[in-house]
């Protein structure tokens, strides 16, 4: 199986996918400011669009190279989460967000969706070996 949405690289964002074991991983670097939020939202119904294709159930956000994601752009996240959560299927999902433990702000800025999505959102603390600790 291959993967049908393409790399991003738009204003100050670039997105790069990628597929292995049914899972889609989506690394962000960049800023996720006012210039990015639509080609953001844009990205990410077609990463839920890319799910259902496939039959993907799992997707990792690698926020590590992200230097700033505005509320804007989180709001995209969260409209992401919420079509996962309305689907009418017994299939389970699991979003991951894999961000840097050096850079307290990003464990903060998901802290909301683990709350809301308590049993789809985890998110991984990567630390300066590598080394993941989970949160939520």
């Amino acid at each position: 199986m291959h993967l049908g949405i393409k790399p991003l690289d738009e204003s100050n964002l670039a997105i790069e996918p990628s597929l292995a074991s049914n899972a889609i991983t989506l690394r962000l670097r960049g800023s996720c400011d006012a210039f990015a939020v639509t080609p953001l939202g844009g990205y990410l119904t077609c990463v839920f669009a890319e799910m259902e294709r496939t039959g993907c159930t799992k997707v990792t956000f690698d926020i590590r190279g992200l230097c700033l994601l505005n509320s804007s752009c989180l709001k995209q996240f969260i409209t992401f989460l919420h079509r996962l959560r309305s689907l009418d299927t017994d299939t389970k999902y699991a979003v991951d967000f894999v961000v840097d433990v050096k850079l307290g702000w990003q464990s903060r800025a998901l802290a909301a969706f683990v709350r809301m999505c308590p049993d789809i959102v985890s998110v991984l603390r990567v630390g300066a070996n590598d080394s993941e600790t989970h949160a939520g």
